[in-house]
């Protein structure tokens, strides 16, 4: 009544008025009712309950009494869900983008330690060859050693045979030699001694004076004289004769001494570049077999490193 005209405008103080004091509430049910419903949300099983969350559903459970009230609650828990799920999907998507980086990373990690181990093993391998390649040098030169050391020991002890051979025939020849010159002196002397025995019965028998006897004995000097000189010449010749032959045998035997060295020589570098050529056909076949058996393992080896991170996934 107080709203229409003509007391809207006439009794406007009172109008306020009275809008101000039915505005105070009739009595404190509705905060009773408020501690109530706290009292029914807040219990022993949900203590934990933030502060908004507590107010949210006070203010639900007091304040929906319309349709619009009830559309405006649900669309806040519509719009609340919506939230939760962008910031679900959110942190899923960060989630996911996190697993793809840690598998990329695992893989980056598994193909890094994949070619370690790989350069590891070749290294290993190129190791293991350089030191089969030592110890095939140093066999070899062992070998080779050994053998130069029996050749050169052959070889001296061919001289040394060589040697004592040529000395036994060179001392049985002076002694050959000497032996004859004696008997040649002998033989000289014996028939020098019958000379002298038959001209001094020849001479005593003729009846000879000291003239005769003086130019016998001129002759007989004379026939000594050349009877020494005759035979220090022929045993000079015999010396020359006999030296030149000992020159002859020591060149024949040096000569076919060093025939035999070169031979033995020429046959052991055959020997030792054919024992190089196996050595290193050898070497390489077993390098192609390690490298062959290298790459069948680091295949293994990556198509194991291709199944760890689908497992993971």
């Amino acid at each position: 009544m107080l709203t229409k005209d003509p007391y809207r405008h006439h009794y406007k103080n009172i109008l306020e008025l009275v809008q101000r004091m039915l505005a105070l509430p009739i009595s404190a049910a509705r905060r009773e009712r408020g501690f109530s419903a706290q009292n029914r949300m807040k219990n022993s099983t949900r203590s934990c309950l933030e502060v908004s969350t507590r107010e949210d559903l006070m203010r639900i459970s007091l304040e929906v009494s319309t349709r619009e009230d009830l559309m405006r609650i649900s669309l806040e828990v519509s719009t609340r869900e919506d939230l939760m799920r962008i910031s679900l999907e959110v942190s899923t998507r960060e989630d996911l983008m996190r697993i793809s980086l840690e598998v990329s990373t695992r893989e980056d990690l598994m193909r890094i330690s994949l070619e370690v181990s790989t350069r590891e093993v070749l290294m290993r391998i190129s190791l293991e060859v350089s030191t089969r390649e030592d110890l095939m040098r140093i066999s070899l030169e062992v070998s080779t050693r050994e053998d130069l050391m029996r050749i050169s020991l052959e070889v001296s002890t061919r001289e040394d045979l060589m040697r004592i051979s040529l000395e036994v025939s060179t001392r049985e020849d002076l002694m050959r030699i000497s032996l004859e010159v004696s008997t040649r002196e002998d033989l000289m002397r014996i028939s020098l001694e019958v000379s002298t025995r038959e001209d001094l019965m020849r001479i005593s028998l003729e009846g000879s004076t000291r003239e005769d006897l003086m130019r016998i004995s001129l002759e007989v000097s004379t026939r000594e004289v050349l009877m020494r000189i005759s035979l220090e010449v022929s045993t000079r010749e015999d010396l020359m004769r006999i030296s030149l032959e000992v020159s002859t045998r020591e060149d024949l035997m040096r000569i076919s001494l060093e025939v035999s060295t070169r031979e033995d020589l020429m046959r052991i570098s055959l020997e030792v570049s054919t024992r190089e050529d196996l050595m290193r056909i050898s070497l390489e076949v077993s390098t192609r077999e390690d490298l062959m058996r290298i790459s069948l393992e680091v295949s293994c080896r990556g198509v194991g490193s291709c199944r760890g991170p689908l497992a993971d996934l």
